[in-house]
């Protein structure tokens, strides 16, 4: 076995038999594709449960629904997505206390999430 795949291996996890997970970031197999936003059916959400998104390039990450509420006749969800810790002595949230809740929030429809990294990047969010 090669450097670099002993190197990748003990970087990366493999889950099942078409994603790698390196990090936060989930790399779905090439053969799945994003389908058009007119064919995406929603799934059974629940606030407070853990789903994933697609921003694009077949990767995934996961997030956490927080928020779900309905703008004109669609329904919109608000998730939270982890990211990496910029400082470990925290930031100062808006309130003006020091936080160590480091996430990235936005605002998408609600078929625009999946229960798997697969069905996140088929229902991939379109800008």
């Amino acid at each position: 076995m090669s450097l670099n795949r002993i190197f990748a291996n003990n970087i990366n996890r493999f889950i099942g038999g078409n994603i790698m997970e390196k990090w936060d970031k989930i790399k779905v197999d090439k053969m799945v594709k994003p389908i058009h936003y007119s064919k995406r059916k929603p799934v059974e959400l629940v606030v407070g449960d853990d789903y994933y998104v697609s921003f694009g390039r077949n990767n995934a990450l996961r997030c956490k629904l927080i928020e779900l509420y309905m703008e004109g006749e669609q329904q919109r969800i608000v998730v939270e997505i982890p990211t990496k810790p910029m400082s470990k002595n925290g930031f100062i949230d808006r309130n003006g206390n020091i936080s160590h809740h480091w996430v990235s929030t936005h605002t998408l429809f609600a078929d625009e999430i999946g229960l798997t990294p697969e069905e996140a990047v088929i229902n991939e969010v379109t800008m």
